[in-house]
């Protein structure tokens, strides 16, 4: 037995799905519509080249950054190599320490013993007059200042003296001994005064202590202190 109704929705339905199709196709652009291009603007392009360009420098940086390191490593050990070659001549390593020596002389510190020479009064030589280094004082004292500690080893005196405000300057006093200045960090010059040359380290800091060397008959003689260089060089002066 044959359904009529079925036969009938189902043509109808193969006509509409075949109407909306067709319809669909008409609506379509042409082919050629959809395969044309579209162009970005100018400025979209300026943007997108200046971002390439970019990333293309970042990579040629990071390629010359890796070949300087690699070079860099071998300059050290080609350096390394060398040196090592060269501080095996005697002859080499003598220079280079003579090199560091004068270096470290000229420009950082300067180190010296008894330069005005004269008489000693050592144990050795009695027919000097005998004087210790606890012997020598300073005559003179700025306003305020007194001995507050003394320290005596050996032939070597230690005095510091101190005024209400808790300044200090300190004096060392030694027999036979070496002194150096720091000229690296002050201004140097020296000073000549009654035969005597006064060596004079005046620091840059204000809280930095500036110091005055001198030797006198086998005595050398180390003054360092917050004072002014001037008051310095007088209590120096008046040490006897």
């Amino acid at each position: 037995m044959i359904n009529i109704g079925s036969t009938v929705f189902d043509s109808l339905l193969t006509e509409a799905v075949q109407a909306n199709f067709q319809e669909d196709m008409i609506a379509m652009p042409p082919e050629g519509d959809i395969l044309r291009e579209h162009p970005f603007s100018k400025e979209h392009i300026r943007r997108m080249d200046k971002l390439f360009s970019r990333e293309r420098n970042r990579a040629v940086a990071k390629r010359a950054l890796s070949f300087t390191r690699a070079a860099v490593i071998v300059i050290c050990v080609l350096s390394t190599l060398l040196a090592s070659l060269l501080m095996v001549n005697p002859q080499v390593r003598a220079a280079v320490r003579d090199a560091i020596v004068q270096f470290y002389n000229d420009h950082i510190r300067i180190t010296f013993d008894d330069a005005d020479g004269g008489d000693t009064d050592t144990p050795e030589n009695p027919n000097v007059e005998t004087k210790t280094a606890q012997d020598f004082l300073p005559h003179y004292l700025p306003d305020g200042y007194t001995l507050l500690a003394e320290e005596i080893l050996g032939y070597d005196c230690f005095k510091i003296y101190m005024d209400e405000n808790r300044n200090m300057f300190m004096l060392d006093v030694a027999l036979l001994a070496a002194h150096g200045l720091d000229i690296e960090h002050s201004k140097y010059r020296t000073e000549a005064y009654d035969g005597i040359t006064y060596h004079i380290s005046e620091t840059y800091d204000e809280d930095a202590y500036s110091n005055i060397v001198w030797t006198r008959n086998g005595f050398s003689f180390a003054l360092a202190g917050l004072l002014p260089v001037g008051d310095l060089l007088q209590i120096a002066r008046s040490v006897a």
